[in-house]
């Protein structure tokens, strides 16, 4: 009876302690982009386009948000030198179009679920 009741709070215990899988963030920060420059200037469908990344990827960019703090300054530094690439072109992918869409309620909405 021990074993059933202690294993999912071990199990629980665990994941609380992970830190977040920064590869998995970056994949979905460059699917955001993607999503997000393909749209262009059709907030509507990048609206759209944003929901269904978020939906299959937001765990891992909340996991980040929420646990990052897990991670030591020369994890960090390590990790930001190894996606730094990755990142920055993501931003510069998603900001052209997301200025243009900013205001939309559906890309507001979308934005703000993570």
């Amino acid at each position: 009876m021990r074993k059933v009741i202690l294993l999912p709070l071990f199990a629980f215990a665990l994941s609380g302690c992970a830190k977040p899988d920064y590869e998995a963030y970056v994949v979905a920060m460059e699917k955001l982009a993607s999503a997000t420059e393909q749209a262009g200037e059709d907030c509507e469908r990048m609206g759209r386009s944003l929901e269904k990344v978020i939906g299959a990827h937001g765990d891992a960019i909340r996991a980040m948000q929420d646990n990052e703090r897990r991670y030591t300054k020369e994890e960090k530094a390590k990790l930001e030198k190894k996606y730094r690439d990755r990142l920055s072109k993501a931003m510069r992918q998603m900001m052209p179009a997301h200025k243009a869409c900013q205001k939309h309620p559906r890309v507001t909405k979308a934005f703000n679920s993570i």
